[in-house]
C-alpha cells in the first residue's frame, strides 16, 4: 500500500490524466509504465520547444495522442505525450 503522501505525488504528477482511470481501465502494469514515460517526457529535449503558447489540454495534439496510444497499448508512448505536454506549460 502505499503511503497518502507518495499517493498524492503520483496523482499530481500526472494531472490533469487521472491516474485511477488509467489502471481501473489498463491495469497496474500499464499506470506503471504511463509514469515512465511520463518522467521520459518531461526530461526529452523535444519539448523544451517555447516557441508558442501552451494549449490546454482538451485541445492538444497531445491529449489526441495519448488517447491513441492507449487504445493500443503503447502506455509509455501515452505518457511521454503527457510528459511532454507538462514540460510545455513550464514555457509560461
Amino acid at each position: 500500500m502505499l503511503s497518502p503522501l507518495i499517493g498524492l505525488l503520483l496523482a499530481t504528477s500526472l494531472a490533469p490524466v487521472d491516474p485511477e482511470l488509467i489502471r481501473s481501465s489498463y491495469g497496474q502494469e500499464a499506470l506503471f509504465r504511463f509514469e515512465l514515460g511520463v518522467d521520459a517526457g518531461l526530461a526529452t529535449e523535444a519539448a523544451k520547444n517555447c516557441s508558442g503558447p501552451q494549449q490546454a489540454w482538451g485541445a492538444s495534439a497531445q491529449q489526441q495522442a495519448m488517447e491513441a496510444a492507449l487504445k493500443r497499448g503503447q502506455f509509455f508512448e501515452a505518457g511521454q505525450l503527457l510528459g511532454i505536454w507538462q514540460k510545455g506549460l513550464q514555457c509560461r
